[in-house]
């Protein structure tokens, strides 16, 4: 009996040892992977009804071993009613970032990243207002490879700043500046490595 259990655990360990040795997915210097996040929302509260979608594809590259740098693209649109009137806006803009990432080559792995973003919406169906957004946001998050290429990617809140302003004269600006470390705001994304 004890042979027989001695030969199941040297099987299964040298199993776990040859799985491991096998590629777990994870990042290196030179990788190039496209990522890209899709959210829907809808909103009714009393007589009010808001609508929308954002999707935001991009792409990124590993220029060392723990530095990522990515750009991409912001496309939305939302909608809002109001005692039978309905109101429209569509944004597009872009970002840049930075990521740090603490165990890159591990198929799961902690990161921090820096980034900046720019939006444009056209508000309005016939005669159209620009509301211009400038935000810049330091977001910690963590990733995890489900294959060699595939990767799910969420990030928990983080540390931001925007100013928003129509582009009409007179208008002022709104500034926010937001903390927030908790799960009521983590944004997922999918990312494929080539």
């Amino acid at each position: 009996m004890k042979k027989l259990l001695f030969a199941a655990v040297a099987v299964f360990a040298f199993g776990v040892a040859n799985a491991q040795e096998e590629s777990n997915g994870g990042f290196s210097n030179g990788d190039l992977y496209a990522t890209g996040s899709l959210s829907i929302s809808s909103t009714k509260m009393g007589d009010v009804k808001s609508d929308g979608y954002s999707f935001a594809p991009g792409v990124g590259y590993f220029v060392n071993e723990n530095i990522a740098l990515e750009a991409g693209l912001i496309v939305n649109k939302a909608t809002m009613e109001f005692e039978g009137d309905e109101f429209e806006a569509k944004g597009f803009g872009g970002s840049v970032a930075a990521k740090y990432y603490f165990t890159p080559s591990n198929k799961f792995s902690f990161f921090a990243g820096l980034g900046v973003g720019y939006l444009t919406q056209k508000v309005g169906d016939t005669d159209t207002v620009d509301f211009n957004t400038l935000s810049v946001a330091a977001i910690p998050g963590v990733n995890y490879f489900v294959s060699d290429n595939f990767a799910l990617q969420a990030s928990l809140g983080g540390i931001g700043y925007s100013s928003s302003k129509f582009d009409v004269d007179g208008a002022e600006s709104t500034n926010t500046f937001a903390l927030g470390l908790d799960l009521t705001n983590v944004n997922f994304s999918l990312i494929y490595k080539f």
